[in-house]
């Protein structure tokens, strides 16, 4: 800057950071008018170094193009010719308040990290034992007569575990240690799938209306965490209709073009699937909306919400490359946007589940878990299938199990994450000596040494804890059958 304080050159750095176009635009203005937000500012500093000294970091607020406040840090030197006549001021610029940005994106990240190794050492523990409570409550219930006194009581407790279940998933939702396993799906299948049920949990009040594009394009995503994303955004909207109202559902392709529509901020160019769900409820409070997809935020009383709704959601929409948008004020409802790419795969086709009595066998499988009331209960279960059950508690029992054991093992189902030696670790030991051994992980949570960029290693074989007795039956049945380990 010259020494009356106009600009006379600014690097393509500082007109971005201004929200200019061109130099021409900003060279040759007065500094102090222009870019202070308080052009007193730019005078206590000339009273401050009055001999035109080295200007070490001054924090300040300047302002962009348009009027916004821009935090900076200033420090500069003035610059002489050959024969020692001022020439310039040299002023170097950093932008503080991305800075600060930047910081806050750090502290969230650490934050979100925290709750990443937290929720893994509780599903970890948490989902041992939920399997333990799912799997005995199914086999009390195969026990009892459809008229029993006591079948009530245990599906209670039957109930009481799955709302656990979930409320650990959310959390593993929000720290990215959930598997996905993504698969082509036609949203439109989903939410009829699923529409039954949501009625029934939004109440007789609450209009759930569907209005679906019958040309939709597939997306790819993870089918259970499609329904996670409708069920929190159900939820949601039903509890901000305490009086009744109405919820929309709805389906349509997006073309997003170069520089074209709103959406085109956040997301490239190409085609998408536009998933709706709006409300006529009390609609959100600009400062909500600014916390709202932060872990654990909720306005609800204590008991009703854990804040883990809405962060659920944003992850799994982001994991699944897509965006979400928020449209919302008070008291005029609140309309929830989220964009998922559209792909031209065909749509797999889903084998369902086979009947118990198809699910038993006579091979050998060697069982590594831990937690000994789940290693019984899971060893109850597969000798009662008819299963020959090889018990094993850690590594070390597991690995001495395949080295002495004399026949065949047909299947090993372990733990991925224990003490000693990971699932992964035991299974490559398993395979080294007993290479027609098929694999099947078992874990409360996604652990790195199965996972590869979120999702699960190709030829990996998964069961996510808490299981019924139904599902670990049916993988293990599937596993056995597939095609060569």
């Amino acid at each position: 800057s010259s020494m009356d304080g106009h600009l006379l050159m600014a690097n393509p750095a500082l007109l971005e950071m201004l929200g200019y176009d061109s130099a021409k635009d900003l060279v040759g203005r007065n500094l102090a008018e222009t870019v202070y937000m308080n052009p007193e500012d730019r005078r206590e500093l000339r009273k401050r170094y009055p001999n035109d000294e080295k200007m070490p970091a001054e924090r300040l607020t300047w302002k962009r193009k348009d009027g916004s406040p821009l935090l900076v840090v200033i420090h500069g030197r003035r610059v002489e010719d050959e024969q020692g006549r001022f020439k310039y001021f040299e002023v170097f610029v950093e932008n503080e308040t991305r800075r600060r940005s930047l910081e806050d994106q750090l502290r969230q990240a650490q934050k979100l990290e925290a709750v990443g190794h937290m929720a893994g050492g509780v599903a970890h523990d948490f989902n041992n034992l939920l399997g333990v409570m799912l799997g005995y409550s199914d086999l009390v219930l195969a026990d009892l007569s459809p008229g029993d006194p006591n079948r009530e009581k245990i599906e209670e407790i039957r109930r009481a575990s799955e709302r656990a279940a979930a409320l650990t998933k959310q959390l593993l939702f929000i720290s990215r240690r959930e598997v996905a396993e993504p698969e082509p799906l036609d949203l439109n299948t989903v939410i009829h799938g699923f529409e039954r049920m949501l009625q029934s949990l939004v109440g007789e009040d609450v209009t759930l209306v569907f209005r679906e594009d019958v040309n939709l394009p597939l997306v790819r995503a993870d089918r259970g965490q499609m329904e996670q994303v409708l069920l929190n955004l159900v939820m949601n909207a039903r509890d901000a209709m305490p009086e009744g109202g109405r919820v929309v559902l709805g389906t349509r392709e997006v073309i997003v073009g170069e520089g074209g529509g709103e959406e085109s901020e956040s997301l490239p160019p190409g085609r998408y699937v536009l998933l709706l769900v709006s409300d006529t409820g009390t609609g959100i409070r600009p400062e909500v909306r600014e916390q709202m997809f932060e872990p654990f935020f909720t306005t609800k009383e204590p008991g009703k919400g854990t804040g883990l709704g809405l962060p659920t959601v944003k992850n799994i929409v982001e994991a699944s490359g897509g965006s979400i948008r928020v449209f919302s004020k008070p008291g005029d409802g609140t309309r929830f946007e989220i964009y998922l790419p559209a792909i031209e795969e065909a749509p797999e086709t889903r084998v369902e589940p086979a009947r118990r009595r198809a699910m038993g066998g006579s091979e050998t499988i060697l069982l590594v878990e831990d937690e000994a009331s789940l290693r019984a209960m899971t060893r109850q279960l597969l000798e009662g299938e008819g299963y020959r059950v090889l018990e094993a508690s850690g590594p070390s029992q597991a690995v001495q199990q395949a080295q002495t054991h004399e026949g065949p093992i047909h299947l090993l189902v372990t733990d991925v994450v224990m003490p000693q030696m990971s699932g992964r670790e035991v299974a490559e030991e398993v395979r080294r000596m007993r290479k027609e051994t098929r694999v099947l992980f078992v874990s409360g949570y996604a652990d790195d040494v199965i996972l590869e960029h979120g999702t699960l290693l190709e030829g990996v074989s998964f069961l996510a804890k808490p299981f019924t007795p139904e599902a670990l039956l049916q993988k293990v049945r599937e596993v056995l059958e597939a095609g060569d380990a």
